[in-house]
C-alpha cells in the first residue's frame, strides 16, 4: 500500500486475526460487563466466542469483511433477503462450549437480536470494531463511509444494532434513525437503527 490507508476485503485465511481484532474491540465495550462480568474470564471467552462466529460469516459469499488498514478497524456487513442467520454447524453445543459459565448471556443476545431483526431486503451491519489503541482516529466513520457510498449507490437500506449511546451518536451522523431499543436487562440495551439510502446526485 502506498500513501493513505485502505479499505481491503478479508476472508478465511485472515480468520485468526479478525477474531483477535474483534475480541479486543469488544473486551470494554457496553455490553461486556453484562455478558461476562470477570475481564479476565471475558478475554477467554471473547476469544473462542468471535473465533467462532466468523466461522460463519467467512463461510458466507453474501458476507463482506471490510478490514481497515493493518487490521486497525474491521466492519462486516452482510446482505440479507429475511432475516439473518449464520450456518454455523452445532452451533448451541460449541456456544457452550466456548462461553460456559455465561452461555445463557450470549444465547439471550441472540435471542434479542433474532426477534427484532428486519424482515425486508437491507444491508446488516453486523460488526463496526475498532481496537482502544485505534479509537478516536475516524477509522469507524471512514468505514462506514467506504460501504455506506456503495450502498446509496445500489439503493439499499442499512441496518445494525447499537449498543449504547456513543454509538448511537455516530451512527446519526451517518444518517441512521434510531429505532425502538431492546432492553436486555442489567441497564443494557440494544439500539436498533436503519438507514434508508441517500439519493445519489448523478448531475
Amino acid at each position: 500500500m502506498s500513501g493513505q490507508p485502505e479499505v481491503w476485503i478479508a476472508g478465511a485465511a485472515d480468520q485468526a486475526l479478525l477474531a483477535a481484532a474483534l475480541a479486543e474491540a469488544f473486551h470494554d465495550g457496553d455490553l461486556a460487563e453484562w455478558l461476562v462480568p470477570d475481564p479476565d474470564e471475558r478475554a477467554a471467552i471473547y476469544g473462542g466466542y468471535f473465533a467462532l462466529v466468523l466461522d460463519g460469516f467467512v463461510a458466507q459469499p453474501n458476507v463482506r469483511i471490510e478490514v481497515y488498514d493493518a487490521f486497525r478497524g474491521v466492519a462486516i456487513w452482510a446482505a440479507n433477503q429475511t432475516r439473518f442467520s449464520l450456518p454455523i454447524p452445532d452451533y448451541p453445543r460449541r456456544l457452550a462450549t466456548c462461553c460456559h459459565p455465561r452461555t445463557h448471556r450470549f444465547e439471550a443476545l441472540d435471542a434479542a437480536m433474532d426477534a427484532h431483526h428486519p424482515v425486508g431486503p437491507h444491508e446488516y451491519l453486523a460488526y463496526l470494531a475498532v481496537p482502544p489503541k485505534h479509537q478516536g482516529q475516524g477509522i469507524g466513520s471512514r468505514l462506514l463511509q467506504h460501504r455506506l457510498a456503495r450502498l446509496d449507490a445500489a439503493g439499499r437500506v442499512a441496518y445494525l444494532e447499537a449498543t449504547g449511546e456513543r454509538n448511537v451518536a455516530l451512527y446519526r451522523r451517518h444518517g441512521f434513525q434510531l429505532l425502538r431499543p431492546v432492553p436486555l436487562g442489567d441497564d443494557v440495551a440494544l439500539y436498533p437503527m436503519h438507514r434508508p439510502p441517500t439519493p445519489v446526485n448523478r448531475c
